[in-house]
């Protein structure tokens, strides 16, 4: 099982602060890791994509309030209404 990379920086103060990827706003990550064992990161956000909401199927029972590329919106969004200006791009 792969682990995921630790965290640090102005996006991961940014993310804490406005709860964007809280368990209850976005996914149980680590409750995803601990049952179906992703072996990468690009296998970890397949999973994340396929546990959205009603169209999962899978019987595991985690449910995903949206898609990576929902969370990385989201995070862009808040840093203008936290900084006043965008000191990071969507891709980054």
């Amino acid at each position: 099982m792969f682990k995921p990379n630790t965290t640090g920086g102005l996006l991961n103060t940014l993310n804490g602060k406005y709860g964007i990827s809280s368990p209850t706003r976005s996914v149980p990550v680590m409750k995803l890791i601990r049952t179906h064992k992703p072996q990468s990161h690009k296998e970890l956000s397949t999973l994340i994509n396929s546990h959205v909401g009603s169209e999962c199927e899978c019987e595991c029972g985690i449910k995903s309030k949206g898609t990576i590329k929902d969370f990385g919106t989201s995070l862009y969004n808040a840093q203008a209404k936290e900084w006043g200006e965008d000191r990071f791009t969507l891709d980054e």
